[in-house]
């Protein structure tokens, strides 16, 4: 493929553009440091936190582990440490069910995202694994990225028989870069058998994206729909920065609730249509704007028309997060991309945020969620926190085309005293959210490996 993205060092020297560009915008409106989202609100919404148990992080050397949300196949609970294994939880204990020893031949898992993450139906099982190397005699389609790159996204298939991972077969490769970049990985099954795969803009903190995300002849700041029979995929919506995790709700009721692929009380073959079901995906700001987006699915399927959520640089030069137009940047400054303007409400030709907070008072902030379960909350619609602070913040609102406000929410505990997920982590919490089997929420504490069911009492 052809590199369609402007050289950072290029970016860089557009400072009169820069000017322009701010000039343009904040005469129009508010000063550019007074650009920013709404502050997040009080509110009187209490949730009840009940510990569940602890899967293996413990690492020869000490480190911190690496994980990632947990996820449901058919009736399975797995366990995912990116550094280690696919761990099963049996009700008592965490069984592994894949490591890195069990990977496919060919592979060089070099990284703390070897196992980058993992979606699936009761039959299948998909495997993102990180990798410096392609396989030997690799046949399956490697789709270039227009940054230079070390690694690749290697996207695999199993057979699932009961828990056991069987009949591996590779599907695409995805050039990637590793070190401060943003790689994305979501994932979720789609009621066809194609698979939904979100890929960050594969560059570091402090630039807006530049143009790959927005435009069609790269995967970088995507969400794809992979079709597992030969690799190849269609471009769903573009316009991402680092989307970590995807979540299929359907709106119709409780016992149709879909988890992560997995339905409730039937199996996600039983589903017709795409009727009511919405996708959640959180996407990680750079300084000005985290946010929660909520399509529904339809759309997304509709590939005639691609959704754009804003990042990366459009055709008016301008690239957006959240509802707000950003600079530029500088690679790796701290503040970068500074926001320079509001963008309409609607925009046409943009899919609104469903929720946005920013960096308030904070240093760092970083988004992480969201779940959503109606067995476990009551007026909370998604819940959702920061990596650094572990701060719980909530919708209550479940329209899907409109900003919605983001409150603050209690944490108790079983005694019903308040507490933190910081305080439970003894630190950065890096919490992980997820639904149980039952379809119950959850959150998994990445610094000590520890997760628990959550529960909205007032």
């Amino acid at each position: 493929m052809v590199c369609s993205v402007m050289p950072i060092c290029r970016i860089n020297r557009a400072a009169g553009l820069l000017v322009t560009l701010i000039l343009a915008i904040t005469s129009a409106g508010a000063p550019a440091d007074d650009i920013a989202p709404d502050l997040v609100r009080d509110s009187d919404l209490v949730v009840q936190i009940r510990y569940v148990g602890t899967m293996p992080v413990a690492r020869p050397d000490g480190a911190r582990p690496n994980l990632n949300s947990p996820i449901v196949i058919g009736p399975l609970l797995l366990l995912i440490d990116q550094q280690a294994a696919i761990y099963r939880w049996s009700g008592g204990r965490a069984r592994p069910m894949l490591t890195l020893a069990d990977a496919p031949d060919g592979l060089t898992l070099d990284n703390r995202e070897s196992i980058l993450n993992v979606a699936g139906t009761r039959t299948a099982a998909y495997v993102l694994f990180t990798s410096s190397t392609l396989p030997d005699g690799s046949t399956f389609p490697v789709y270039a990225s227009p940054h230079p790159s070390s690694h690749y996204q290697i996207l695999y298939r199993y057979a699932l028989n009961g828990s056991r991972l069987v009949s591996v077969q590779p599907v695409a490769a995805f050039e990637t870069q590793i070190g401060p970049a943003h790689r994305g990985g979501g994932m979720v099954p789609l009621p066809d058998g194609r698979l939904l795969l979100a890929i960050g803009d594969n560059l570091p903190n402090g630039v807006d994206g530049g143009t790959a995300p927005q435009q069609d002849a790269s995967h970088v700041g995507k969400l794809l729909i992979v079709d597992p029979s030969d690799g190849s995929f269609e471009i769903a919506a573009r316009g991402f920065r680092n989307p970590q995790r995807l979540s299929l709700v359907d709106t119709r009721g409780p016992a149709r609730q879909l988890l992560d692929g997995s339905l409730t009380f039937m199996g996600l073959q039983e589903l017709a249509g795409t009727e009511g079901i919405v996708l959640a995906i959180s996407d990680i700001g750079g300084v000005t704007a985290e946010e929660i987006n909520a399509i529904p699915l339809a759309d997304l399927l509709d590939t005639a028309s691609v959704e754009n959520f804003g990042w990366g640089r459009n055709a008016d030069g301008l690239a957006r997060e959240g509802t707000f137009y950003v600079a530029p940047g500088i690679p790796s400054a701290p503040n970068e991309p500074a926001a320079i303007g509001a963008a309409p409400q609607p925009e046409p030709g943009f899919r609104q945020p469903f929720a946005q907070f920013g960096r308030e008072e904070a240093d760092r902030v970083a988004i992480t969620g969201p779940v959503i379960s109606r067995l476990s909350f009551g007026s909370i619609t998604a819940m959702f926190s920061d990596l650094d602070s572990g701060r719980l913040y909530a919708t209550t609102s479940a329209s899907t085309d409109q900003l919605n406000p983001v409150f603050r929410v209690t944490l108790i505990n079983a005694a019903f005293r308040t507490t933190s997920l910081s305080t439970l982590a003894g630190g950065r919490p890096d919490p992980r959210f997820f639904l149980f089997p039952d379809g119950t929420a959850g959150v998994l504490l990445e610094a000590t490996g520890a997760f628990y069911r959550l529960k909205q009492i007032r």
